[in-house]
């Protein structure tokens, strides 16, 4: 006679439960998507410049982390020629470049952590002084991709091991938490029904 109601006491405590574990997780979710995008590159892409620029500036939607950032100026032999630290301040990116970047086609290839935790990369173009060929790697602009920037360099190995498990992933592990968690009351609560039903 006392098995029906200890049912509906277990359901609904169930429900409960999942109704606090989504408040928790449901306003974490859109977070996982809201990557940075660049606003702003200097040079532009696809800029002609007469004389090299000194530094490579990328304005991004949002604060990035020092962390990780990587800015690559790439000519056609795939030869880098960044230059020096680069400077994090806020939403910008800062990249200098080495004095005596000759003319020609360039590429820039960037890879940042945004605020949230998510690695962003994309690529720009510009060239210096009178060049008849595009860029070597010419892209529609500088929209951020999820591929990473394609070089050999040791620190872009090391940016895909320092985000590796952020982001996304906690959501997962919390989510995956709630449901066990879920389930070992659950059963808990079915034993106990039964053992005052069959003492």
């Amino acid at each position: 006679m006392t098995l029906a109601p200890q049912r509906r006491s277990a359901a609904a405590a169930i429900l409960t439960l999942i109704v606090i574990a989504l408040s928790i997780l449901g306003p974490t979710a859109p977070a996982a998507n809201a990557h940075d995008a660049v606003l702003l590159t200097v040079p532009t892409d696809g800029e002609q410049v007469d004389v090299a620029p000194t530094e490579i500036a990328i304005t991004f939607t949002d604060d990035i982390l020092e962390l990780g950032a990587i800015v690559m100026v790439v000519d056609a032999e795939d030869e880098n020629w960044a230059e020096g630290d680069m400077r994090v301040d806020g939403a910008q990116a800062t990249q200098p470049v080495a004095a005596d970047l000759p003319d020609g086609a360039y590429d820039v290839r960037w890879r940042v952590v945004s605020a949230d935790g998510h690695p962003v990369s994309g690529t720009f173009a510009f060239t210096v002084g009178a060049v008849a060929e595009p860029g070597p790697q010419e892209t529609a602009g500088a929209t951020a991709t999820a591929d990473p920037p394609r070089d050999g360099d040791a620190t872009s190995a090391a940016l895909e091991e320092d985000t590796a498990g952020q982001g996304l992933p906690l959501v997962v592990v919390g989510l995956l938490g709630a449901v066990g968690g879920l389930t070992v009351f659950a059963l808990f609560t079915l034993w106990r029904a039964r053992h005052r039903r069959n003492p």
